[in-house]
């Protein structure tokens, strides 16, 4: 085999690499954006109480900063040549998001879809940041889902029983 033919071939299997990383990256943007995109998109317009612009700010810098650490895990599972662009893309974000069920910070972030179905709509957001000790129910102005939220309930009375007060604001 001649010099031209190997360079051509190696770069024959550039191209097929580059194209199954970019293949993998476009799964990875779909399911990260797509999915809870459409989701706001249908709590926004056919909800009364749609999102907040806040929380929406909140989901959406989440949604990023999650999708860079999928992103990342691709590179590495490109580089060591594992599976096929779909499952590259399944596995970084599922790895990524559970790891960020266990993150402080971006923790409540992560679960908040997993109350809303739970709850069968959006749950009661509390808080004990500064020793406040409060929840918000969706309609309240200030309802959004922020970092240093500290978790969900169903109901109020779940929150009330816990010794958490209602702060409309």
């Amino acid at each position: 085999m001649s010099v031209r033919t190997q360079a051509l071939t190696r770069r024959r299997a550039e191209d097929r690499g580059m194209r199954e990383f970019l293949k993998a990256i476009c799964w990875l943007a779909a399911v990260t954006f797509g999915l809870p995109g459409l989701c706001l998109l249908l709590w926004t317009f056919l909800s009364a109480d749609g999102p907040t612009g806040e929380f929406a700010l909140f989901y959406g810098i989440f949604l990023v900063v999650e999708f860079i650490a999928a992103a990342l895990l691709v590179v590495v599972l490109s580089a060591i040549r594992m599976w096929s662009a779909p499952p590259r893309a399944f596995l970084s974000i599922g790895a990524v998001y559970l790891a960020s069920l266990f993150t402080p910070l971006v923790d409540t972030m992560a679960r908040y879809p997993l109350y809303v179905v739970e709850c069968g709509g959006a749950p009661v957001v509390v808080t004990d940041f500064a020793a406040a000790y409060t929840y918000r129910v969706l309609g309240d102005e200030g309802y959004s889902v922020t970092p240093l939220d500290t978790g969900f309930f169903c109901t109020p009375q779940e929150a009330e029983h816990l010794r958490y007060r209602h702060s409309p604001v």
